[in-house]
């Protein structure tokens, strides 16, 4: 049985509903592996040479399809199995590549290179299925005029590509920011359960309707097994915009964690002990750098709060900008780790932008700058360049400190040989020290020298005790090789990209 010939404005929906999927799926395929492998432009192409390239191949198939008779039921159990395995993919593969990850971070470096393979699988395949809808579409629209096929390939390509574009907005402005990442699948497999819906009741039969519930019974029963364990006990979670979020309970201290949870970004201990510890400390120690007590501390990158905390406790006579792109970090900072933020000035802002307008406008108006706000692994690029840093020179009083934490991957260094040249084109001295983990570096740099500091006696005696028990850092020095970087030319996604594949495959 081949759809009628009159219902044309059926197909025409079918090709909207396909559109739309396939571009909803896109966006959301970006944001559904971000937290695993980062948000880089290389990601990115990786991600759109994947949905491209399975098209194609569902073009072929499509047209092999349409010479083998009865479009209408190829085009129901293909958008079928597409829907299904939409709603499948948000359920199977964060477990795949979380599993991956850890194993990652136990050592087993080809685990992520063997899930991202298979993750690419995973979403290929529907994407295939997708690209094979039009080719059957327009044979059961001109069935035997081939006089009409223009005319119907240009109706069922603007169908399509209208709905790509309400996809493409909807899951980018609205489906992800207010509902998450896999009620944004699920929107994309209703699309395709629809469309199936409406060929179904083209070939007027029970059974093909009926199979229109295949799509959201199977996905809930993976929901149900594929349920992972969080390391501790969550008791804040909530997804924004830009990440998932959620605060954890473990060992007497609540942490923030973020998208994979591998890097704590904000912590507090259940006692309301002072927060002092790892880099945090570090942060607290800024302004033995500088020329003089701070009177005005920004903190760009505030996540959860947790310099609010000290330097509320530490310099209380101190003003404290506090700048954080997210929102809902600073709601999960008030809410779950129970940040004070009375006396903040909270600014909800990119860190680039609040940085270009405080330099124009309120010159010299800091003495202690922190930066810590990249998304681990990966450093924002345009917070990483020679402009954004005289930007933050120019935004410091004489004799102000900036210090800002750089991810590395153990003795790989090269994105911090990066960021400490440009820094030290930038400003007169630049000092680094590792922080006591595997991940992280502090750079620390000033326009006066060191014999202007203020030194560790003029800071409080928790933070000097935490001081002495620390490394001293040490000038600066990085690789001939090492770029520097500007707006025009800032390869940082691409050199840690470059790191994880070292550690892949060859271990440090």
């Amino acid at each position: 049985m081949s759809l009628s010939r009159r219902s044309n404005r059926a197909r025409l929906a079918v090709a909207f509903l396909a559109g739309l999927a396939t571009l909803n799926g896109e966006i959301a395929l970006g944001r559904l592996f971000a937290p695993y492998y980062g948000t880089s432009t290389s990601i990115w192409a990786v991600l759109i040479a994947v949905v491209l390239g399975s098209l194609s191949v569902g073009g072929l198939l499509g047209g092999w399809a349409s010479r083998r008779g009865a479009p209408g039921r190829w085009l129901m159990a293909l958008l079928l199995g597409s829907a299904l395995l939409f709603s499948l993919l948000a359920r199977i593969t964060p477990p795949l590549l979380a599993g991956s990850l850890a194993r990652f971070h136990s050592g087993a470096f080809g685990a992520l290179a063997l899930a991202a393979l298979g993750g690419a699988s995973l979403m290929a395949v529907p994407m295939v299925l997708l690209g094979a809808i039009s080719p059957l579409l327009i044979h059961g629209a001109c069935g035997g005029a081939s006089g009409d096929v223009g005319r119907h390939a240009g109706r069922f390509s603007a169908a399509s590509t209208a709905g790509s574009l309400v996809g493409t907005l909807g899951a980018g402005l609205f489906f992800i920011p207010l509902l998450g990442t896999t009620a944004t699948f699920d929107l994309g497999a209703a699309a395709l359960t629809l469309g199936a819906a409406v060929v179904a009741l083209e070939l007027r039969g029970a059974l093909h309707v009926a199979f229109c519930a295949v799509p959201f019974l199977l996905p809930a029963f993976v929901s149900a097994v594929a349920e992972t364990e969080a390391d501790g006990e969550i008791i804040w979670s909530r997804e924004s915009t830009h990440a998932s979020i959620r605060v954890v309970r473990r060992n007497g201290e609540r942490r923030l964690l973020t998208n994979e949870g591998y890097a704590i970004q904000s912590f507090t201990f259940d006692n309301g002990a002072l927060p002092l510890r790892s880099i945090w400390g570090w942060y607290a120690m800024a302004p033995a750098f500088a020329a003089q007590r701070p009177r005005d501390v920004l903190a760009l990158g505030m996540g959860g709060g947790t310099v609010a905390a000290l330097y509320r406790s530490l310099w209380p006579e101190s003003r404290l900008v506090g700048v954080e792109l997210d929102s809902v970090m600073l709601e999960a900072g008030r809410e779950a780790l129970g940040i004070d933020f009375s006396g903040v000035e909270l600014v909800i802002e990119d860190a680039r932008s609040f940085i270009n307008r405080e330099a124009l406008l309120r010159p010299g108006s800091f003495d202690v700058i922190i930066l810590d706000a990249f998304q681990f692994p990966y450093v924002p690029f345009h917070l990483a360049t020679r402009e954004f840093f005289i930007g933050v020179r120019e935004s410091l009083r004489p004799g102000g400190v900036f210090m800002v934490n750089v991810g590395r991957n153990g003795h790989d260094r090269e994105v911090v040989d990066a960021i400490a040249r440009t820094l030290g084109s930038v400003f007169n001295l630049v000092r680094e020290t590792d922080a006591r983990t595997a991940s992280n570096t502090l750079l620390i740099a000033t326009v006066h020298e060191a014999p202007e500091e203020i030194g560790l006696e003029a800071l409080p005696a928790e933070v000097r005790a935490f001081a002495l028990a620390e490394r001293w850092p040490r000038v600066a020095s990085w690789a001939d090789a090492a770029p520097l970087l500007t707006d025009d030319l800032a390869p940082v996604e691409w050199m840690t990209d470059r790191t994880v594949w070292r550690a892949i495959w060859k271990r440090e």
